[in-house]
């Protein structure tokens, strides 16, 4: 079976605390099986919160450096040829900001992945940002959702 590796752009440790909560969730229930966190840090306060949640002896967490990006190609750089390289057919790659503040039915969109491959390789979401588009798409029965501070991801 595919591996699920869940990877977070992590910096802010105001948001961070609150999206700890579902990633140790998805973890204990082995909903996910590796957790990698990129240091993508502005702030001493941040980057040693990150340390403290990705410690060495933990083996499905991980704490990533990002190299030194091509900064005219933008700072994601050093994450996205991380994973061109380092990733199997097998695997599922999913990215998350910092900023999520509920995930709801992750483990149904993962068993629809694993039906849908490999005819599909990529599910994005629908974002809404505000109570009106989300009541049109909530009538249209689209019920996986991962809801931020400024956004819903909302997975069709």
């Amino acid at each position: 079976m595919a591996k699920v590796i869940f990877t977070v752009f992590a910096g802010r440790k105001r948001f961070l605390t609150v999206l700890w909560v579902y990633v140790r969730r998805l973890l204990s229930e082995n909903t996910i099986d590796e957790v990698h966190l990129w240091d993508y840090c502005d702030d001493a306060m941040g980057r040693e919160y990150i340390r403290t949640m990705a410690p060495p002896s933990h083996h499905r967490i991980r704490l990533m450096k990002p190299p030194a990006g091509n900064e005219t190609l933008g700072r994601w750089t050093g994450y996205y040829a991380y994973y061109a390289e380092h990733l199997t057919a097998d695997n599922i790659l999913i990215k998350c900001d910092d900023d999520v503040v509920f995930i709801g039915g992750l483990p149904a969109l993962l068993a629809q992945v694993r039906r849908d491959s490999p005819r599909r390789l990529l599910y994005y979401p629908s974002t809404v940002n505000n109570d009106v588009a989300a009541a049109f798409q909530a009538a249209d029965g689209v019920g996986i959702y991962i809801h931020t501070y400024t956004h819903t991801h909302i997975y069709i």
